[in-house]
């Protein structure tokens, strides 16, 4: 639909094209944000030049967390516990604490 659309777009422009590549990080990363992501997020309109807002701002957090995620093949065998979960600020760490 349209979200898809234009997440993809922004997404597109963010990686230099990587999160079309099939089975890349940036990849995974975007589908995760596109259809597995709880806070499902949406971009208020199209365009070349995105506005920061919070909503870019935090697509483009969770995109980079997630790229991580997915780089270091974590994300490949499950889900570590507290990663990709709610806020992107309290993903939890291996031993269960924050980052913030």
């Amino acid at each position: 639909g349209e979200r898809e659309k234009l997440i993809d777009q922004f997404l597109e422009s963010l990686s230099n094209g990587k999160s079309s590549t099939i089975g890349s990080p940036q990849f995974k990363a975007k589908n995760w944000l596109l259809f597995d992501d709880e806070l499902n997020l949406h971009l208020p309109y199209s365009g070349e030049n995105w506005d920061d807002t919070e909503v870019t701002r935090r697509l483009q957090q969770r995109f980079a967390l997630a790229t991580m995620y997915y780089s270091m093949g974590v994300g490949d065998g499950g889900v570590v516990k507290g990663w990709l979960e709610g806020d992107e600020c309290r993903f939890v760490g291996e031993y269960g604490r924050a980052w913030d």
